[in-house]
């Protein structure tokens, strides 16, 4: 650094210019000490908005967890219902088959014993034709022996 001796003497030009200088120098700090007050005060409300985003997810997911627990459990509660229902149904289908053979075996039990006894009224019709016969013989011979006695 030159001691003042070495500087020449300074002119009026550059002294405004050396005061401009500090001038801009202490507005410049001036506007450096405000950014930087500004910088601060977003770095705040960013770390406030960021904890505040933190609390919402953290809401949010816990919501859509208990939201997808309940639609679990309904799903769960509908698959067992519709596995009761399908049991249920085989159950009934399965009761309506067992029905159905029932049916077609008394059915064939019956078509048996109607062709039996259709049997049986064909052999009592032609024996009641046989015995209606015989007993017109008969009255034709009563009546002959009748004729003739007289």
């Amino acid at each position: 650094m030159k001691t003042a001796t070495e500087n020449p003497a300074r002119s009026a030009k550059d002294e405004k210019l050396i005061k401009n200088l500090r001038q801009k120098v202490d507005e410049y700090g001036f506007d450096l000490n405000k950014a930087e007050g500004e910088l601060a005060k977003a770095r705040t409300k960013l770390a406030k908005n960021t904890e505040e985003r933190a609390r919402l997810v953290k809401q949010l997911k816990e919501k859509y967890d208990n939201e997808v627990a309940g639609l679990k459990k309904r799903v769960i509660a509908v698959e067992n219902k519709m596995i009761k229902q399908a049991k249920d149904f085989k159950a009934k289908k399965e009761h309506c088959y067992t029905s159905m053979d029932q049916l077609e075996r008394d059915l064939q039990q019956l078509q048996e014993q109607n062709q039996v006894a259709e049997q049986s009224l064909e052999a009592r019709t032609q024996q009641m034709g046989r015995l209606l016969q015989e007993k017109g013989v008969i009255r034709e011979r009563v009546r002959r022996i009748a004729d003739y006695t007289r």
